[in-house]
């Protein structure tokens, strides 16, 4: 077994193998484009092409508050500092500011506007009150949730993917072509610390993540393959291809000791990080999977395409491949 515990359930193939689709919520008129769970693992953040904003108890699976941005649309939803508090980039073709939103009150509390182009990633500090975007504009933003005033900006082509370390004190930035690099927060005006190169052919972008330990990084494309990467050499350590449609999203598991995947046909792939094995398959969902998330601290996974799906495991049930 593995010394990775959640609660009281230890994080391994078993328990990995037991999960189960205990709730689906049906409360989206079209798919839903991301989800953010809070850092203390309570509640979930969804955001829908409906321009629709949910909001939900991780523990009870009970929705507690729907909004709405209208006009604007909404995608790429993370939760800002607290359950509270959002960011989201607009989603309508013409308005590319991000929005940060208290969502007890439904009140804007600042707009950050500088992207001329779609906001493609954005990841919030664990540490601090700096967030990063990453536009079509072909550049990468440094903000601070208290001031509308960029922080700082990078340029990089390509469709650019970024996220912080766990520390909050780097960040990774994915670029064209396949092209790594590592940013000291502090001192992005110096440049990358470390770049390294992908030696595949040239791939798309769609979302970077750093493991829970730093010290290697996913890399979901849109060209069907997830890869791992150590974080400091560059090395390719795996890659992960589904054979059940082609994958959408990709993340860690709370340890990140297993990867999970999301494919077109609404298959959900769970592999052992390290091996690169399959370990598990969830097949319950009909639709493409349009996103997916782990809770940072309870075993508890969430799927997403028109509804929402809750996952959590139960030992008396496994299905391992």
């Amino acid at each position: 077994g593995n010394r990775n515990r959640m609660g009281d359930i230890p994080i391994d193939t078993s328990s990995m193998a037991s999960l189960f689709l205990s709730k689906k919520h049906n409360d989206n008129e079209g798919p839903i484009n991301s989800i953010d769970y809070s850092p203390d693992g309570q509640y979930i953040i969804t955001s829908s092409e409906d321009e629709s904003i949910h909001l939900y108890n991780a523990l009870t699976g009970e929705q507690e508050q729907k909004l709405y941005s209208k006009k604007y649309g909404v995608d790429l939803i993370r939760f800002a500092r607290s359950k509270s508090n959002v960011i989201y980039a607009s989603n309508n073709g013409w308005d590319e500011s991000l929005r940060y939103l208290d969502v007890e009150t439904n009140t804007f509390l600042r707009y950050f506007n500088a992207h001329r182009n779609k906001v493609v990633s954005l990841s919030v500090s664990p540490r601090d009150e700096g967030f990063l975007s990453a536009s079509l504009d072909n550049t990468i933003r440094l903000w601070d949730f208290r001031s509308s005033a960029c922080q700082g900006t990078i340029r990089r082509a390509g469709r650019p993917s970024v996220c912080y370390d766990p520390s909050g004190m780097i960040f990774a930035l994915a670029s064209e072509t396949n092209n790594i690099s590592l940013y000291d927060i502090r001192h992005i005006d110096r440049g990358p610390f470390i770049q390294f190169a992908l030696d595949e052919p040239p791939l798309t972008w769609e979302s970077i993540t750093f493991s829970s330990d730093g010290k290697r990084i996913l890399l979901g494309t849109k060209e069907n393959a997830t890869y791992l990467m150590d974080a400091f050499s560059g090395e390719k350590l795996q890659e992960y291809r589904s054979t059940k449609g082609t994958i959408t999203k990709s993340c860690f598991s709370p340890d990140s000791e297993f990867v999970f995947t999301g494919t077109t046909e609404g298959v959900i792939h769970i592999w052992a990080t390290d091996s690169g094995a399959e370990k598990v398959r969830l097949d319950d969902q009909e639709r493409p999977i349009t996103a997916l998330a782990c809770n940072p601290k309870l075993f508890l996974m969430v799927s997403g395409d028109i509804e929402l799906c809750m996952w959590i495991p139960d030992l008396r049930n496994r299905h391992a491949l």
